[in-house]
């Protein structure tokens, strides 16, 4: 087979297992049941307690959104950023 036939093969499979995998759904953030709009909701709801200078509650929010989202790094990276302020405010 002629490189240039094996590059185009192998092009296209690999464009239809991307496709494939894009629209199954089945991905493990994509298609586990998980209210997004919900997860998007408290995630902003724990920014704007961490803006409103009340860090325990913004805690308790993200690790909210950490149950609602196991998969999702929102919840522990907001978190972070929580502990990483009071810790540099400290």
């Amino acid at each position: 087979m002629k490189p240039a036939l094996f590059h185009r093969r192998m092009t296209a499979r690999v464009v239809l297992c991307l496709v494939s995998v894009c629209c199954s759904g089945s991905t493990a953030l994509g298609g586990s049941g998980i209210d997004w709009a919900a997860v998007h909701a408290a995630t902003m709801r724990g920014i704007d307690q961490f803006y409103r200078l009340d860090p325990d509650a913004a805690v308790q929010t993200f690790d909210s959104v950490s149950r609602m989202a196991p998969g999702d790094p929102r919840g522990p990276f907001f978190k972070s950023i929580v502990h990483c302020s009071l810790y540099l405010l400290d």
